[in-house]
């Protein structure tokens, strides 16, 4: 835990490593800011650090227009002392506009809403509720500063039932109504369309290059796209039994230190949902520095064969990322690119983009439960045998009964140990798919069919190491991935 003096020292010195772990609230001015604000630096005796927005908020301090905290990158669950807190935490972000309840949450996370209540309040320093009111009066500062959406739909987007109650919400704790915040908007950074651009800070640096190439081995054709350096992907949701379907577009903007994310217009109301799985596909949350200067250790061995600033792949869908998996740990690479392939053209639904081969939404459950009714015969056609059609409804049941976690685990090893059982799935592959999909920092991967790659020398000094690389082993499984395989997943 950094002291109030560090604290100080990085905001002089406006160390971007440092932006989002804590803010800085300025009693000579009530506002609150990143430590990277380029605002006058005040006297060390008029600050005073917070954990989050919502504490800073709570303290009374109204957010800086400048350096704006609400672009701030978070905080990955391993930062917390408490699981609870944090999932709770990434769950209200997620959910902002649902009116999800506490208790619903507390459901969910398997504890009672007070007992949740009570590990947040220890945790964030502000009960769930408080933190929830923070997070939609910054998200609606967002929306009014960096695009055209009307006020009465970034009231909804937000999570406000009402204009009203926006519109006393921000003026009680900005001391400014809407109408007044936006007028001080000189221009917003998005166009005429009814595109949607915002932004997600990262913690420098970010191997964008990387990341892109193990997501390019692992493309699923019409549904994404990585191209000119952007990764592009088409967006379902289901409001009311009605697909709502859209694309987004993410960008990396290496000065800003900060990924551009395009949305299309009509995926306004799943804003927060989107952003959230971007956070999670990019790892945005990550801290390079702390993770590389535990796990360079193995450069020792072979340089550079950890790189500062590897992302951890995370996923945007986990039940797209369990069923690629899935069929790529049946078939070889040849024959998984065939039939996943051919169900996206069987069961995808088609639609219109403003890019060629962006042209499909992922399959659903349904459709993998239909398809398992299909004779031996039709699953040929499709390239797929009874075993692989077993194991795909398999997973599609466990998605629809619940029966795994893949959204907000407290334990992944039990998720872990139940995808082997219902699965019927090798341990690595099931590590492999928590990674992915729960955010799973410390899971070692090795992968057998290394062998042929790596010397032996390498492979047992990597093994004698391992365990003393918690909790970030699987970002050493990550960077062998990307040494050896160039992402490529096929026969884990």
């Amino acid at each position: 835990m950094l002291d109030n003096q560090s604290m100080y020292d990085i905001f002089k010195t406006k160390d971007a490593r440092y932006d989002g772990r804590f803010f800085v609230g300025v009693s000579s001015t009530g506002i609150y800011c990143r430590p990277i604000c380029h605002a006058k630096i005040p006297k060390q005796e008029n600050c005073t650090y917070y954990s989050t927005a919502a504490q800073a908020e709570k303290a009374g301090y109204r957010p800086c227009l400048l350096c704006r905290p609400e672009l701030a990158p978070g905080n990955a669950i391993i930062d917390a002392s408490s699981i609870i807190a944090s999932q709770c935490a990434k769950m209200l972000e997620k959910s902002c506009s649902d009116h999800q309840s506490i208790s619903d949450i507390a459901y969910q996370l398997g504890c009672s809403d007070r007992h949740l209540r009570r590990v947040f309040l220890k945790e964030y320093n502000v009960t769930p509720i408080q933190y929830l009111q923070t997070f939609r009066l910054l998200f609606a500062k967002r929306l009014l500063t960096d695009t055209k959406i009307s006020i009465i739909d970034v009231a909804m987007a937000s999570g406000f039932k009402s204009l009203r109650r926006f519109n006393d919400a921000f003026k009680t704790h900005y001391k400014l109504t809407p109408t007044d915040l936006r007028k001080k908007v000189i221009d917003t950074s998005n166009d005429s369309t009814s595109n949607i651009k915002l932004s997600l800070s990262y913690r420098p640096p970010y191997q964008w290059q990387q990341m892109l190439s193990f997501l390019k081995a692992n493309l699923v054709n019409g549904v994404e796209l990585i191209s000119d350096d952007k990764y592009y992907r088409v967006v379902r949701f289901k409001k009311d039994g009605e697909d709502i379907v859209g694309w987004l577009e993410v960008a990396n903007d290496i000065k800003k230190n900060a990924l551009l994310i395009t949305i299309h217009g009509e995926l306004l109301s799943y804003i927060p949902h989107i952003l959230a799985r971007v956070r999670h596909l990019f790892d945005v949350e990550c801290d390079p520095q702390i993770i590389y200067n535990k796990l360079k250790v193995i450069n020792e061995y072979k340089s550079d064969l950890i790189i500062e600033g590897t992302r951890l792949p995370g996923c945007f869908e986990p039940f797209e990322i369990a069923l690629i998996t899935i069929i790529k740990e049946h078939s070889n690479k040849e024959e998984a690119s065939k039939i996943i392939n051919n169900i996206i053209y069987e069961y995808a639904k088609k639609i219109k983009t403003n890019y060629k081969n962006l042209n499909y939404s992922f399959i659903t459950l349904d459709d993998i439960i239909d398809l398992s009714k299909k004779s031996d015969e039709q699953l040929n056609l499709l390239n797929i045998n009874r075993d692989l059609s077993n194991k795909m409804l398999a997973l599609a049941k466990a998605f629809v009964n619940e029966d795994i976690n893949f959204y907000h685990p407290l334990n992944p090893d039990i998720e872990i140990e139940k995808m082997t059982t219902i699965l019927n799935i090798e341990e690595k592959v099931a590590k492999y798919i928590a990674l992915r999909t729960m955010e799973l920092t410390n899971t070692f991967i090795y992968l057998d069919n290394l062998d042929s790659k790596i010397s032996i020398d390498l492979k047992t000094n990597i093994e004698k190491r391992v365990d003393l690389l918690n909790p970030w082993k699987s970002y050493l499984s990550i960077n062998l991935l990307n040494n050896y395989k160039g992402g490529q997943t096929n026969d884990l």
